[in-house]
């Protein structure tokens, strides 16, 4: 169909524009310009002919694509939850067989799997103990693949130290943990608490030497402890950290940075390079010390 619609419009102004002039022609003449005309035709559907086939070729590899991340999003979903024995070290020797990268299994298909899961768990697919599995094996999975290849020599930078948090009864951890693994790879230094209290992260944070604290939140009930929390923290630490909020809860709440509760934290974001660039531009005049009053 392509090259019926684009071959047809060619044909009729490569006619045209070599039709014969209304005078005597030689039979030279006409030699020459029937020559033209095969020449230019050659080289018109020479071109059409390449184009048609680049975009044929453009349909299979997309193609191709999508039909490699539905195969791996199936295959990682599968593996962990499945009931059989879930082996971390042979899951990613399958998934980097397929030619994937440690970053697309960390920043792609992990995040895509958990939340299939999660869909899975809201349509009673998969029971809680299941999802509770499921999770684990998935955070297993993040773990073992940051351990292995990224290390933590910030590039062209003093390294920067921050503080991932989630509090106690927020089950989704995993985004963290991805977060966490994305600051890694850019060579800042990260600690992770994971469903502690309000009374330990206040200690950490206070005890502590960050550049910057984010909380990564799932729900808006937690916002007022989080709240109390950074206000907490000010109040008692001479050059604060910067502090952030990031998680899910900018996905179901898109209009929280302009609620007037959003003012207690420096920046409100999922982006890694924003605040990475933020906490660098802020790092000089944050100081470097830190101390609690």
């Amino acid at each position: 169909m392509i090259a019926i619609e684009y071959i047809l419009p060619i044909k009729v102004a490569v006619h045209h524009r070599f039709e014969p002039e209304s005078r005597i022609m030689t039979c030279e003449d006409k030699k020459k310009s029937t020559n033209r005309l095969n020449t230019d035709e050659a080289n018109i559907f020479g071109m059409l002919a390449r184009n048609v086939i680049s975009e044929l070729n453009a349909r299979r590899a997309h193609n191709l694509t999508k039909d490699i991340h539905g195969f791996v999003e199936s295959f990682l979903y599968k593996r962990v939850v499945s009931k059989a024995h879930f082996c971390v070290h042979n899951t990613i020797n399958d998934l980097q067989a397929l030619q994937l990268t440690s970053i697309d299994i960390i920043d792609k298909y992990i995040p895509k799997t958990a939340h299939a899961i999660g869909e899975a768990w809201v349509n009673s697919d998969l029971s809680f103990a299941e999802v509770t599995i499921a999770s684990s094996r998935l955070q297993t999975l993040l773990s073992e693949i940051d351990r292995r290849n990224f290390n933590t020599t910030f590039r062209g930078h003093p390294q920067l130290k921050m503080l991932v948090i989630v509090l106690a009864q927020d089950q989704h951890n995993l985004g963290s943990l991805v977060l966490a693994s994305k600051l890694r790879r850019n060579g800042v230094s990260v600690k992770n608490i994971l469903a502690e209290s309000n009374d330990t992260v206040r200690s950490v944070i206070l005890d502590g030497w960050y550049d910057a604290v984010l909380f990564s939140s799932s729900r808006r009930k937690d916002l007022s402890n989080i709240i109390e929390i950074v206000t907490t923290a000010k109040y008692r630490m001479c050059n604060a950290p910067i502090f952030a909020l990031g998680g899910i809860i900018l996905n179901l709440y898109p209009e929280l940075p302009k609620d007037d509760s959003s003012q207690s934290f420096d920046l409100i974001s999922n982006d890694v390079d924003e605040i990475i660039t933020y906490c660098a531009e802020k790092q000089v005049s944050l100081g470097t010390l830190k101390q609690v009053i």
